[in-house]
């Protein structure tokens, strides 16, 4: 996407606001990473302890679940980073 306004990356105030903007995205990104950090911990734990409350569904079996729950915890923090490719 950048490099399609290549020509207007080459003004100041652009690369200004956009160096501003960048460092933002990147500390919301940073904030999603730590709360998907803690949604797994958190999980973790559910699924060691066999709480009812576990984010491994009750009817997969434990590694398909596991791998389908941690999957969905990939694609929470992936979808962000395709956005902005």
């Amino acid at each position: 996407m950048l490099d399609s306004f290549e020509g207007l990356l080459n003004r100041p105030i652009i690369q200004d606001e956009l160096e501003r903007k960048q460092i933002t995205l990147l500390e919301l990104f940073k904030t999603d990473l730590k709360i998907t950090q803690q949604i797994f911990q958190e999980g973790k734990m559910l699924v060691e302890r066999v709480d009812e409350r576990s984010p491994i569904s009750s009817n997969m079996p434990p590694v398909a679940g596991a791998l389908n729950w941690t999957r969905g915890l990939f694609d929470r923090v992936q979808e962000p980073m395709e956005r902005l490719t």
